[in-house]
């Protein structure tokens, strides 16, 4: 791809400018560390390893949920067509390459990021059975089941819908299951196991501020580790060292209090904030820096398109890139949180429910990317070479990737798959026996609603995963609340109207 910037420029005979902007972008980060953590305390910020949970269901992060999702798909249709799986830029975006690439790095800046940092914020907490049954129950159970049986077994058939395909997905399952050393997890997921399990093995035992710069401090010296072949072991253990970073930022963050302190802005406000990040992201930010100076999360130093910039650099710079991680963190961590708290909703919407089940999308949307490859590779579409058609082809896929989206989170198609990526079953296996209970309604699946009746009685509905199952419960009303009437959730029928418009929109953007 063609540089977005200027080629570096040599300050020294051994240092480039990039080095020494990192290096002032370092000290920002530094900077603005330590003096967080000194209003962090003021704030009452936990101390030793057991942090805060207050966000156990926090509305604003299943929002940031949600849409980090979104970005992802939105991300994965561009590199698509950017590495040539997808043809769009023989078509509707013919000439785009660069432009499209411009969109994807931007995206990066930003998508992984604000995934870290949510994972880090629900990662907060001292280790219990609980959580460690959660842990492997609902993340090791289900990457498990994911990479060893559905995908061998059934994902031929989803991008195909052959029938014939199954037999021989199911000599793929098997030959996968005699050689386990061929299995690879989603470099996402694996990077996720390994930074929660860190959690519970090291970083839980220590004082939050030594966590943080413990964590920031592994993450840079183990860039360096190439004699270890980190990402031969696994795509996902380099980049848990990669994003460690945002991962540590999270962990610490007190998530509930700031949302406390820091006010939503108005409407105008945020738009002009969101433009101000997406303005960051694709010009400011390239400007400032040559073509792939800026270390990529996903491994080592060495590794995907940087890898080739390290080894050109002299041994004193590459000594010191470490700073550009630093660097990089800084950078990316301002937009995220701008994102957070003063773009994203931080109430109860029709799209929240989909913050809590993003793994189905995050498994599945290529499929659904595939499938919009085949039905636009069969229609007749015109070329077009103007960027003004190539922004509104860009912008017509946003619908469609909400759509997806909405789809993949949807009850009806999770009712598809729950037995591999949401294991309830397998708490038989967990649980002692004498503690062995009936089944349990999950919070992620409950949606409870509150009313006043003519009587001046309360009735609780409690609805469960979008209307399967309804209880009703009449309960006493003090006398001098009979005059109010509010309305605490009311998501069955949300979440059932969001669900039919994912599905309508999905099937005009296929049209």
């Amino acid at each position: 791809m063609p540089s977005l910037a200027a080629q570096p420029v040599a300050v020294s005979s051994t240092v480039t400018a990039d080095t020494w902007l990192c290096t002032l972008f370092a000290a920002i980060g530094v900077a603005g560390a330590i003096f967080a953590n000194t209003q962090w305390k003021k704030l009452g910020a936990a101390e030793g390893s057991s942090l805060s949970r207050d966000v156990d269901r926090s509305a604003l992060l299943d929002n940031t949920k949600w849409f980090a999702q979104f970005l992802v798909i939105f991300n994965h249709f561009m590199f698509r067509n950017v590495s040539g799986v997808s043809l769009d830029t023989k078509t509707w975006l013919s000439g785009g390459e660069d432009f499209l690439y411009a969109m994807y790095s931007a995206e990066e800046l930003v998508v992984n990021p604000l995934f870290c940092f949510v994972s880090g914020v629900v990662s907060q907490g001292a280790p219990s059975q609980r959580r460690l049954q959660r842990f492997a129950q609902y993340l090791v159970l289900p990457a498990l089941l994911f990479v060893m049986v559905v995908r061998p077994l059934l994902w031929q058939f989803l991008i195909s819908l052959d029938p014939t395909t199954l037999p021989t997905g199911f000599t793929t399952m098997i030959d996968q299951l005699s050689h386990l050393d061929t299995v690879t997890i989603p470099w996402y997921l694996q990077a996720l196991i390994v930074w929660r399990a860190s959690v519970y093995v090291l970083w839980a035992q220590l004082h939050p501020s030594v966590a943080f710069v413990g964590m920031v401090g592994v993450s840079c010296i183990a860039g360096y580790s190439t004699q270890l072949n980190l990402d031969h072991w696994g795509s996902g253990l380099g980049s848990a060292t990669g994003y460690l970073p945002y991962f540590a930022l999270g962990y610490v963050f007190p998530f509930g209090k700031v949302t406390q302190l820091v006010e939503k802005p108005s409407a105008p406000v945020s738009a002009l904030i969101a433009v101000s990040i997406f303005c960051w992201a694709f010009w400011i930010v390239p400007s400032m820096f040559s073509e792939h100076a800026l270390p990529d999360g996903h491994g080592t130093y060495d590794c995907c398109s940087t890898g080739e910039v390290f080894f050109k650099l002299s041994d004193l710079d590459r000594s010191l890139y470490w700073i550009r991680r630093l660097g990089r963190m800084t950078i990316d961590v301002i937009p995220t949180l701008l994102l957070v708290f003063t773009v994203l909703p931080r109430s109860e919407t029709p799209l929240t429910y989909m913050g809590s089940h993003t793994l189905y999308s995050y498994l599945f949307h290529s499929a659904i990317h595939h499938w919009r490859d085949v039905i636009t590779q069969a229609l007749p579409i015109p070329v077009f070479t103007s960027p003004v058609v190539h922004v509104a082809v860009l912008l017509m896929h946003v619908p469609y990737c909400l759509g997806v989206l909405t789809m993949l989170t949807s009850s009806y198609f999770r009712m598809l798959f729950r037995w591999a990526l949401t294991p309830d079953w397998a708490s038989v296996f967990f649980e002692e026996p004498s503690k062995k209970r009936p089944a349990q309604l999950r919070s992620s699946d409950t949606r409870i609603c509150l009313k006043q009746n003519r009587a001046g009685n309360q009735a609780a509905h409690v609805v469960v995963d979008s209307g399967r199952l309804t209880v009703r419960i009449g309960l006493a009303q003090p006398p001098e609340q009979q005059h109010s009437e509010w309305l605490v959730h009311n998501g069955a029928r949300s979440v059932a109207h969001s669900e039919l418009a994912g599905f309508f929109l999905l099937a005009l953007c296929t049209w």
